[in-house]
């Protein structure tokens, strides 16, 4: 759709088709999602997939004159489309040399995350079984995509998935932070089996006997101990005797 010379017309077509049918508003439909952003005068934002670029529109008033924007689309037709549209209307005081458009794709972009709200297409898994969700993906087979949760970023945090326009698209809205959660895996655990999630994890040993782990428990628990400790403590004496 995106190669037609008329693509334009056919996908502005669709969107009008799309907002009708779940009888949703597009403008204040965009400024919900957009609002995940926490968006404020001065910010830099990017747009993958600026299509006719409705965002956009939406997003300039929030970043005001010193706010930057970075709008691209793999077609460019539709870059094409967005530039003149933009040049149609009046984007209040955002100064048109902060707005970079380009013809790219989206996946091989030099920028750096910050806050992130995606979505697409995808019947939410509790309606897909039923008619509703039937009649949807029958309707166009993109609905029956996954939200790809799977391919966030090992330091994606503060995650929310949700479903909008009839549960029949998701949204995911994350943040970039700087490292991996914080989880002490030092802290002991109390109880007989003791240890730490350090320990459990990278000190697995090879199986035993039913009986002798029995045993073992017995032992820890006569001498007040946890498994672990009592582990540690057989082993290392049995490796100083060697």
């Amino acid at each position: 759709m995106y190669k037609k010379v008329d693509a334009e017309f056919f996908y502005e077509n669709f969107l009008t088709w799309l907002f009708k049918t779940f009888n949703e508003d597009d403008i204040s439909f965009r400024n919900s999602l957009i609002e995940k952003l926490n968006l404020k005068e001065g910010d830099r934002v990017l747009v993958t997939g600026c299509g006719l670029g409705d965002d956009i529109q939406c997003i300039l008033p929030k970043i005001g004159a010193d706010g930057e924007l970075f709008a691209q689309d793999i077609s460019d037709v539709m870059v094409a489309a967005t530039a003149r549209r933009l040049n149609e209307t009046d984007i209040g005081s955002v100064d048109r040399k902060n707005i970079y458009l380009s013809v790219s794709n989206a996946s091989m972009l030099p920028y750096h995350g910050g806050k992130v709200v995606i979505g697409d297409e995808g019947v939410a898994p509790w309606l897909r079984e039923n008619e509703y969700g039937k009649m949807a993906i029958c309707n166009n087979r993109l609905w029956a995509l996954e939200p790809p949760l799977s391919l966030l970023p090992d330091i994606a945090a503060n995650v929310n998935l949700t479903w909008v326009l009839g549960n029949c698209f998701y949204v995911i809205d994350f943040e970039i932070a700087n490292s991996m959660p914080f989880m002490d895996i030092d802290l002991p655990h109390k109880g007989i089996r003791g240890g730490s999630m350090r320990k459990r994890y990278f000190g697995q040993l090879e199986g035993i006997e039913p009986e002798i782990k029995a045993q073992l428990i017995a032992a820890a628990s006569a001498k007040g101990l946890s498994v672990s400790a009592l582990l540690e403590q057989v082993i290392s004496a049995s490796l100083d005797e060697q």
